[in-house]
């Protein structure tokens, strides 16, 4: 199985950034203050949502049960914060 890193970089509190994993992906995190977590939006290239609300929590798949979707996505490292994420953990797909 392939593993691709996707970079990311501390973009504080709510950003979004486009990423080919064999089509292109919109990706929208939010951070949820009260709770000390990210939520993510994931949108295909023709702007389908196909995720919505998935928490990003290490170790866990985000794009778990989403059809036409190839391997999994998930951070590894320390919990993401807006502050730490790419720096202490990494978003990598599986293929």
């Amino acid at each position: 199985m392939a593993r691709t890193i996707l970079a990311l970089s501390p973009s504080g509190a709510h950003f979004s950034f486009i990423a080919s994993l064999g089509q292109q992906y919109r990706f929208q995190l939010n951070w949820l203050t009260t709770y000390r977590y990210f939520v993510v939006t994931v949108t295909d290239g023709t702007g389908k949502r196909l995720t919505a609300g998935r928490g990003l929590h290490v170790g866990s798949n985000i794009m778990s049960g989403c059809r036409g979707f190839a391997g999994t996505l998930k951070i590894e490292g320390a919990t993401p914060t807006p502050s730490n994420l790419g720096i202490d953990n990494q978003l990598v797909w599986e293929h």
